[in-house]
């Protein structure tokens, strides 16, 4: 494999794109992985691709998709080398935490992990619709339990299900508040988010204006989104 920036490469040397990594390292600052993917550079897209692979994020995973379909082949198939290595991956992860389960039955940290992957895996992109819903359905049955009485537990269930079941989530936050009250403010901007895509603007513009009361609530990710919803309160 090339030594490079890189390390632990997907990908074997090709001819004439050993430096294909250093080079994208030096028009990172300048043009964003996404970029290069939709330009002309092949050698810049092998790049592009390894620095996708190692960002995992569903919108990672969403332009190693779309590059599956690059008019060059040796695109192609290092993008579908990369999402094949990124599924194993989950994969084997899954496999590590059951089988940790099956050994450590009592314990939690086990079972976060597995919920965990299982939340991630069904959101990268890699499943079908089913399969990523059926893993996330079978996460929230086994952490469900476990979060009635297991503080560790509640915060993951809740991530589990905003996904799953955004109404299921929004119950859930009483219980969080109450459990882990330090956060408070980031429950409530939990809950703007969740009444935001269920439609129920009325009650999103109301906690809004809460967290617009709130000390030190006006900081840079919310300002323009308290600035919007005050206009039209």
């Amino acid at each position: 494999p090339v030594e490079n920036a890189y390390e632990g490469t997907l990908f074997p040397a090709a001819p004439g794109s050993e430096d294909a990594s250093l080079r994208f390292l030096e028009a990172v600052d300048l043009v964003p992985a996404a970029d290069v993917l939709i330009g002309q550079d092949q050698t810049l897209k092998r790049g592009a691709i390894e620095a996708l692979v190692k960002m995992k994020t569903p919108e990672a995973i969403g332009w190693l998709l779309k590059a599956r379909s690059d008019p060059n082949a040796e695109v192609r198939f290092y993008a579908t080398s990369a999402l094949t290595n990124l599924k194993r991956e989950y994969e084997a992860g899954l496999r590590a935490a059951e089988l940790e389960i099956f050994e450590k039955p009592a314990e939690t940290l086990p079972q976060l992990a597995y919920c965990r992957i299982s939340r991630d895996f069904s959101l990268s992109g890699l499943l079908d619709a089913q399969a990523a819903a059926e893993l996330l359905a079978k996460a929230a049955k086994w952490i469900a339990d476990k979060a009635s009485s297991d503080e560790e537990c509640l915060p993951v269930l809740f991530e589990i299900e905003k996904s799953r079941d955004p109404v299921q989530a929004l119950s859930l936050l009483g219980r969080l508040r109450a459990r882990i009250p330090q956060e408070n403010s980031a429950w409530l901007k939990e809950e703007i988010v969740l009444l935001f895509s269920l439609g129920r603007y009325k009650e999103t513009g109301e906690k809004v204006r809460q967290l617009e009361n709130e000390a030190g609530s006006q900081s840079g990710e919310w300002e323009s989104s308290l600035l919007w919803w005050r206009s039209r309160g």
